[in-house]
């Protein structure tokens, strides 16, 4: 009897050890909470949305592309079937009373300016300041001067935000940074960036980078850097074809966060909201 049944035992066996195999390769060596933050254009279908609305520790990011004023449709989706969820606004060009009037009605609201290399209308900057109690977060080019600094910098609730590009900052500038230490300094470091400078903004702090990856995979001679930057706040930027095996790169980093960009297309790969929900302790 014991003979009959022994090959079926064995294939039992295998089948149990190779299932057990692909649920190990699900398991992350995550001992932190990973946020996550879906990016995406004013004018995506809520129904493209839905998608992820599952996932936990999410914020929604819109990026206003027609100019600032919250469209009624997209309002009415903010404070109904995205009401829960934390949101952020990504703004440009001027900011007038008007949209801060729409802009007050979200709750969990944060917003994002995107200035470049511009200074700053009075009309804009008076308005940042009408927000209130908001979080904002003011995107500056590499030209910035200590003027544009100091007239940020008094608008309560901000955040100062940098954009890397071929041309680096100044030591003039990374003095000026360095000096100022009330507000959280935020550099959004391109996938090809030297590592080596990364060290010339250790001595900026609070200090955080927003890393872009090239398919979905970060540069492997800055990861080796970001490793060792155990005091700083890393964000990981993806798109929605980033797999599993992806975040098993970025979990070399201990502790991040991760920021998924879309287009109006939304393309994702099938069940990309248990993926996410998978990058998480256990």
């Amino acid at each position: 009897m014991t003979y009959k049944y022994f090959p079926a035992s064995i294939i039992i066996t295998l089948i149990l050890l190779v299932q057990a195999k692909a649920f190990a390769d699900f398991e992350l060596p995550i001992l932190h909470p990973v946020s996550k933050t879906v990016s995406v254009p004013e004018d995506v279908s809520i129904d493209q949305l839905q998608r992820l609305l599952k996932v936990r520790d999410l914020k929604i990011e819109i990026r206003m592309r027609r100019g600032n004023m919250l469209s009624n449709r997209l309002l009415k989706n903010l404070t109904n079937e995205l009401y829960k969820f934390k949101k952020r606004i990504v703004l440009k060009k001027d900011l007038r009373p008007v949209h801060v009037e729409r802009l007050r009605e979200l709750d969990k609201l944060e917003v994002q300016y995107n200035s470049g290399n511009e200074s700053l209308k009075r009309q804009t900057l008076n308005a940042l300041y009408e927000l209130g109690p908001v979080r904002k977060t003011i995107v500056l080019g590499n030209k910035f001067t200590e003027d544009q600094l100091k007239a940020i910098c008094r608008i309560k609730y901000v955040n100062l935000a940098f954009q890397i590009d071929k041309n680096f900052f100044s030591n003039q500038q990374l003095n000026l940074l360095a000096a100022e230490k009330s507000h959280q300094k935020i550099f959004f470091v391109p996938y090809d960036f030297d590592p080596n400078k990364l060290y010339d903004l250790l001595s900026i702090s609070p200090l955080k980078l927003i890393v872009q990856t090239n398919n979905n995979q970060v540069n492997t001679d800055l990861l080796a850097v970001l490793r060792d930057l155990k005091t700083v706040e890393i964000t990981i930027v993806a798109n929605g074809k980033m797999t599993l095996d992806n975040a098993r790169q970025w979990t070399k980093l201990k502790r991040f966060s991760l920021k998924l960009y879309f287009d109006k297309s939304m393309e994702m790969i099938p069940g990309l909201g248990k993926v996410l929900n998978r990058i998480a302790p256990p």
